[in-house]
């Protein structure tokens, strides 16, 4: 294995992983990393840490314990997968991969410039506008408060070891250098890097890779790619990946219907919902958190009608998602994580029921980083092969564990209202107009 990923949720695991695959190198995806058997044949591996959402000694814990699971494997680049909007406890779980790995150097490079988000001064922004004034500074479980970089580095471990660039430091090797030569190498130095677009992710790297430093690489799909283009794929080997048709498989012959999983709640989710049904023949059930947690699951049973073969199953988005969960935990005595792990179970459990009643299933579309997580884990698949990126941030891929049954995952908050048209394009090799 040369290359292992961190990832704190399914998505982000899914669209840096995808990276590498897409250079031509055969990607697993884990949700455990305890699988050595699934090892051996990878060239890349991304491990779902599943610390969204989580306290930071929690996350940290995580992260460690993973890290430490595939130390002994001597990976020879080792990433730590961040969210572009910047959610999560990104300095507890950094701090776990660099006490872990030791490097000599860290380069944060957030931006991932195909979706909107670069890195100006230090502060990260989607379409121009910081982070945490987004609809990302509402999410119920990590709300993102901050979006200068630097101050989710405030850790006793990492906060003097902090370095900003801006943009003229990283196009300009000479001056880029002169920073590096004056780094204390006695101790893992942070380089913060600002990016706005590929081009400026694709010199960090060839400026970095001119050191000979051990380095551990901390970003989104932005940076991963950028590593992906830089990296060769031994000819011949059993690395090579088997091209970008491999997420339709045997297993899809005759098997045409889709099924669309959506746990998100974000406003862009909502309007790509609305554009697939307002489109395409749907079978559509929406329901709200709240309808979820006492409703019967066996309507799941018959989710399809035969002569359509497109159905959706979703949580409906309101203006104040965290408050029923912040009632509903109260009520329970329970944290609010754990609330939300109650209700996407009952999800993973309602997608599980429409799959095992239909034969004729041949596509899951799974939205939303934890969504897809509850329905994986209430599948018992805990193995997933990466094959190609359909569009930005959208991943198709395998399931080994269901005779390869072709999977599509992507973040909720991520595509254009067109995204799930497109998705079902693909799969039909057709195309519906819209």
């Amino acid at each position: 294995m040369d290359i292992v990923i961190f990832a704190d949720d399914l998505t982000g695991a899914n669209d840096t992983g995808i990276a590498f695959s897409s250079a031509g190198a055969v990607t697993t995806l884990l949700f455990s990393p305890d699988k050595p058997l699934y090892f051996p044949e990878c060239f890349a591996c991304a491990i779902d840490v599943n610390s969204r959402g989580c306290q930071e000694d929690e996350a940290r814990l995580l992260t460690l314990e993973a890290a430490e699971s595939v130390r002994m494997l001597n990976p020879h680049l080792v990433y730590k997968k961040i969210d572009s909007a910047l959610r999560g406890t990104i300095g507890a779980e950094c701090t776990a991969i660099l006490e872990v790995f030791k490097p000599d150097l860290c380069v944060i490079a957030p931006a991932f410039p195909a979706m909107g988000r670069t890195t100006i001064n230090g502060i990260q922004l989607i379409n121009g506008i910081p982070v945490h004034e987004t609809e990302m500074g509402k999410d119920p479980l990590s709300p993102v408060t901050k979006s200068r970089i630097i101050e989710l580095l405030s850790t006793d471990y990492l906060s003097s070891r902090v370095m900003e660039l801006g943009r003229d430091v990283i196009t300009d090797l000479a001056r880029f250098n002169k920073v590096i030569n004056q780094l204390n190498s006695a101790e893992s130095q942070i380089l913060i890097c600002d990016a706005e677009s590929d081009e400026d992710l694709d010199r960090i790297v060839a400026n970095v890779e001119k050191l000979d430093r051990k380095v551990i690489w901390v970003g989104s799909a932005g940076l991963a790619q950028a590593l992906a283009r830089k990296i060769k794929i031994p000819s011949g080997s059993e690395a090579k990946q088997a091209g970008a048709n491999g997420w339709k498989t045997e297993f899809n012959t005759g098997r045409s219907d889709v099924l669309v999983a959506s746990g998100s709640q974000t406003a862009v989710n909502a309007r790509q919902l609305e554009r697939l049904s307002s489109v395409a023949k749907l079978v559509w059930t929406e329901f709200s958190a709240q309808d979820l947690l006492v409703k019967s699951l066996s309507f799941a049973e018959n989710m399809f009608h035969s002569d359509i073969g497109l159905a959706a199953i979703s949580i409906r988005k309101t203006d104040q998602p965290g408050r029923f969960l912040q009632e509903a935990a109260r009520q329970r005595n329970i944290g609010l994580r754990e609330m939300n792990r109650l209700l996407l179970s009952k999800f993973g459990r309602l997608i599980r029921i429409a799959i095992d009643e239909n034969e004729q299933l041949g596509l899951l579309v799974m939205v939303g980083g934890e969504t897809s997580r509850h329905i994986c884990e209430e599948l018992g698949v805990s193995v997933l092969r990466l094959n190609t990126e359909l569009l930005p941030g959208v991943i198709a891929g395998t399931i080994p564990e269901m005779n390869n049954l072709s999977f599509v995952s992507k973040s909720g908050a991520f595509g254009s209202d067109d995204t799930l048209l497109q998705i079902l394009n693909k799969w039909r090799g057709e195309t519906i107009e819209f």
